[in-house]
């Protein structure tokens, strides 16, 4: 499928990428094992991150600044459960990592750099053509992407843009209205039938007995539907 979608053609304007990036890990000093990889964020506003995210075995260590998120994390590990873990927020759909519940295609879609993507030198640039991207960006979906750096890279550097894009527009979750107790606000009828919701608080709730369910052929009564 092809993952090259409108948003691309705004992130041309985006001023490319620094040649000399910020490396918290080595100021640090914290060693980088043959196991582990350099995950790098980049154009992530503030909104998108949870300062108080708990630890988590799949972050060994996080930085934050100036619009990145560095993370030490496993190779081969899901990228969007390592992303989320580290306390990215992803605004369209429901996570539920390390997949999501939301079926567009560009609700988790990241940038990843990668020099050698359309390349017309390389031998797959045919095939890179029709997966889409831009010149060295090539376009990854986290919920199936799994953290290693591109060949010749010592970092694994991922534009967060397109989500920074969705979470300016005022994107609000559409499932959102599932959480909590919403199950509560349902009743049925007798005998395993259909469910209805409650009227608002205040309203009058479902007659007593059920009665008005059943009687109605699965069809609920006039005052047991919300407003």
């Amino acid at each position: 499928m092809r993952l090259a979608l409108v948003t691309f053609a705004a992130l041309r304007c985006r001023a490319a990428a620094p040649q000399s990036r910020w490396r918290p890990y080595l100021d640090a000093g914290t060693p980088i094992k043959p196991s582990q990889c350099v995950l790098r964020f980049v154009n992530v506003p503030a909104s998108a991150v949870d300062a108080n995210a708990a630890p988590s075995a799949d972050v060994y260590a996080k930085w934050r600044g100036d619009g990145e998120v560095v993370i030490v994390t496993g190779r081969t590990y899901p990228l969007l459960q390592v992303a989320v873990n580290a306390g990215l927020a992803f605004p369209r759909g429901k996570l539920k990592a390390p997949y999501h519940q939301d079926t567009m295609a560009d609700c988790c879609l990241l940038e990843l750099e990668d020099p050698d993507w359309l390349d017309p030198q390389h031998p797959m640039y045919d095939f890179m053509l029709e997966q889409g991207g831009r010149r060295g960006r090539r376009p990854v979906r986290a919920c199936d992407t799994r953290v290693e750096p591109p060949p010749g890279c010592d970092e694994m550097v991922l534009d967060f843009a397109i989500q920074a894009d969705v979470l300016a527009s005022g994107f609000a979750d559409p499932v959102s209205r599932f959480e909590g107790d919403w199950e509560a606000e349902f009743v049925g009828g007798s005998g395993g039938g259909r469910q209805y919701q409650k009227r608002r608080p205040g309203g009058r709730l479902p007659p007593a007995g059920e009665a008005g369910f059943d009687s109605t052929c699965g069809v609920a009564p006039w005052d047991a539907v919300q407003d």
